[in-house]
This record gives C-alpha cells, sequence and structure tokens, in this order.
C-alpha cells in the first residue's frame, strides 16, 4: 500500500506489519502421568478417575475425536 506523505509529496511504501509469535507452551511431559478414556487404569483410584472422565465426557455431550486427558499423579513439592 502507498502512502501519501504530507510534506514532500511524494509517495513511500508502508512497511508490512511483522507477524507476531506466540510462545506456546508444552505438556508433553505430564502425559505419561494422566490417564484418558482409553487407557488401562493401575488401581482402584485410576479406574475411579477414569469413571469421572467418562461421566463428564457423557454429560457434557463432548464429541468424540477430542482428547482429554485428566492429570492424576500431582507433586506436593510443587503445589506447596
Amino acid at each position: 500500500m502507498l502512502i501519501r506523505s504530507k510534506k514532500t509529496l511524494s509517495y513511500k511504501k508502508e512497511k508490512p506489519e511483522e507477524k507476531k509469535k506466540h510462545d506456546y507452551q508444552i505438556y508433553n511431559y505430564i502425559l505419561h502421568d494422566c490417564i484418558g478414556r482409553n487407557d488401562t487404569p493401575d488401581g482402584i483410584i485410576q479406574t475411579q478417575y477414569k469413571n469421572a472422565l467418562i461421566k463428564f465426557i457423557e454429560e457434557r455431550k463432548i464429541p468424540q475425536p477430542l482428547k482429554y486427558l485428566l492429570h492424576i499423579q500431582v507433586n506436593i513439592k510443587e503445589e506447596l
């Protein structure tokens, strides 16, 4: 796009806007602490978490292609 300067009455090119880079955080390091709908639970507590996740998905009628995981392991040192 050309812009006309008021002082010189000449045309100069407008500088294109730079694309902003978004800083996305990647959380792949917590996937081994999560349980999903199709995963097999290791114990009673994980079975209850899985049932709660399935109930949550069914009550809200969330479509199947979306992948939902429930983070089940918490490091107490990080919480305090």
